[in-house]
């Protein structure tokens, strides 16, 4: 039993990151302490999970084969940790608190430091943040849904160096309680017909409903 005991404490020990580096060797090496002594201890980490951990945060030492300078440390956070439901997953960053949460029921929620949230919730995608959001795309943006498309904003601005287009299965509404503008170099209403009067245009008296001086910017079909 004794025999046992003094394995377990050659192969197991608590030790603190003393010290971090640049990650750029072909093993993740950093500088551990533990009892009074200071090496090298490579740090492991489940498959796909990788960290340059700071100083001063505590890790599991392994001696590999009981020799003490084949060293692997397994470094932890727990006083940082989130605290979350039985169940759940959290991959966090502890310096900052941005976090990936998995929930029991299949949610996903991603926060960042400054508290800027995507919810990837079972019914719905939800963004919350007190900032801009940009979409820049090296193609095209496409938006489709099977029901509403809502855009509620003090102002909207759609600028395009090509086509712009609303299209619409049913009524397309556009309304506004200030002006409503349409600007373009020609802008047609209905289809490309005649040019619509405006105040002042002279009338063809030889011809009913003439308009000799139309609109020569904006068409109605």
């Amino acid at each position: 039993m004794g025999s046992s005991a003094n394995l377990v404490r050659r192969l197991l020990r608590w030790a603190k990151i003393s010290r971090s580096w640049d990650d750029d060797a072909s093993w993740p090496v950093q500088q551990v302490t533990y009892m009074g002594k200071t090496g090298n201890s490579v740090m492991w980490f489940p498959y796909g999970y990788h960290a340059n951990v700071p100083e001063g945060q505590p890790a599991l030492l392994m001696s590999l084969h009981g020799k003490a300078e084949a060293r692997v440390a397994i470094p932890g956070s727990p006083s940082e940790r989130p605290r979350i439901a039985p169940d759940e997953v959290a991959v966090f960053h502890p310096p900052t608190g941005s976090m990936v949460h998995l929930r029991s029921n299949g949610d996903i929620e991603v926060t960042s430091d400054n508290d800027q949230k995507v919810y990837l919730l079972r019914d719905k995608v939800l963004v919350e943040t007190p900032h801009d959001v940009d979409v820049s795309a090296g193609g095209s943006v496409n938006v489709s849904a099977a029901a509403n498309v809502e855009i509620n904003a003090t102002a909207i601005s759609l600028v395009a160096t090509g086509n712009i287009t609303l299209q619409a299965g049913g009524l397309l509404t556009l309304s506004s309680t200030g002006v409503a503008s349409l600007d373009g170099s020609i802008v047609n209403l209905g289809g490309a017909g005649a040019g619509v009067a405006r105040l002042g245009d002279l009338v063809d008296p030889l011809v009913p409903h003439d308009i000799i001086t139309a609109s020569t910017k904006v068409f109605s079909g």
